[in-house]
């Protein structure tokens, strides 16, 4: 994969989709081989080195929106920054995201006043709150009907044109995946084709 790619990981159900992204975003470690970014070799690096990598590097979305209940919407994209010393205004990086994702008139609305759509955005904000590199997202659209699907991958494919932000998504929606730049099929945990759509 190349810096600015948007890629689909496409197979049925327990071929390796999600733990084949999960080993690209370090978050478990492959059995056999080596995971590289840019030529580093990310499994050398210990636990702090490997989590601020992960900070500077990867947003995470997931199909179930993970948000905290409890926080609000301009909250919940915080939380990846609690702890975290930044360049730039956290507060007003949250709003700027969540604006530009048309969520400006919900930044104070808890997860349970928002569609699954408007919910899965506020996903996608915190994953772009720490300005990385790539976007993983795991069944993103999984949770959403097809029209708000179209709307989430629309808005994905216009974060990796517009800000050069590498996508890798796994789906089972392969009308989706075909509108990807490249499309990787699993099978058993093995890579059957990467093909360039």
């Amino acid at each position: 994969m190349h810096q600015g790619e948007f890629a689909a990981i496409v197979g049925p159900s327990g071929s390796g989709k999600s733990t084949l992204l999960s080993i690209i975003g370090t978050l478990e470690e492959p059995t056999s081989g080596i995971v590289s970014f840019d030529k580093l070799e990310v499994q050398k690096l210990d636990q702090k080195k490997l989590a601020d990598f992960r900070f500077n590097n990867i947003g995470f979305v997931f199909q179930q929106f993970h948000l905290l209940p409890t926080l609000t919407a301009k909250e919940n994209v915080m939380v990846p920054l609690v702890s975290r010393k930044v360049d730039f205004d956290k507060n007003e990086r949250a709003k700027e995201l969540l604006s530009n994702l048309g969520l400006g008139d919900k930044l104070d609305l808890f997860p349970s006043q928002l569609s699954g759509g408007q919910q899965q955005r506020v996903a996608i904000a915190r994953a772009l709150i720490n300005k990385p590199t790539w976007i993983l997202a795991d069944e993103p659209t999984g949770n959403l009907d097809s029209k708000t699907s179209f709307e989430i991958f629309n808005l994905l494919r216009s974060l990796n044109s517009e800000q050069n932000c590498g996508v890798i998504f796994v789906t089972h929606d392969l009308s989706l995946a075909q509108m990807s730049d490249k499309v990787i099929e699993l099978s058993d945990g093995e890579i059957l084709d990467e093909a360039i759509v």
